[in-house]
């Protein structure tokens, strides 16, 4: 038995920010963004839009992928929560309907989701859950210092969410080894 991805779901705000609007407040160009990270383009948050508006729409949209209602616990990998305390995993378990299930953050910036991933694996391989919810969201560019040409082009906000249960190693999705690193 092993860790298998059973549903997929992503969520991204529906503010589009180009290297050309982006141009237009900091000096810097689109060709400059382009040539140094491949970006041209990045979803950002405004308004009310949170963290954990994406991670609830992306999450719904992995348990709907996976067809099933049946999850044991969520974690959440975010840098960017809304606030400190309470985590965002209970209250996106809770929107999600999700009653009496495990439900934490994780915090890691851009290695959280593959983490997050290890986590869930060794959640379901050890026989803890048999289906966890992982969701990945950031709204980091509210955080971002927007006057710096170095960070502010290569940050954009959205979430991705896998559920992941038991299966057979040799099945589509199953998730393999990790090497994680620090």
């Amino acid at each position: 038995m092993t860790a298998v991805i059973r549903g997929i779901g992503v969520c991204v705000p529906p503010n589009i920010v180009t290297n050309d609007d982006i141009s237009k407040t900091l000096d810097t160009s689109d060709l400059w963004i382009r040539e140094r990270t491949g970006i041209e383009r990045r979803y950002m948050v405004d308004g009310e839009i949170s963290t954990m508006d994406l991670a609830i729409k992306a999450g719904l949209r992995a348990i709907e992928s996976a067809q099933t209602n049946k999850i044991d616990m969520v974690i959440v990998a975010t840098t960017s929560p809304e606030r400190l305390c309470p985590a965002v995993a209970p209250e996106v378990a809770d929107k999600l309907g999700l009653k009496g299930v495990a439900a934490y953050d994780i915090t890691s910036a851009c290695a959280g989701f593959v983490y997050g991933m290890a986590t869930a694996k060794g959640f379901v391989e050890s026989g803890i859950a048999d289906t966890v919810l992982l969701i990945g969201a950031e709204a980091f560019t509210k955080f971002v210092n927007k006057d710096d040409r170095t960070t502010w082009p290569i940050f954009g906000d959205g979430a991705g969410a896998m559920v992941i249960g038991k299966g057979e190693p040799d099945e589509l999705g199953a998730i393999g080894q990790f090497d994680l690193w620090c």
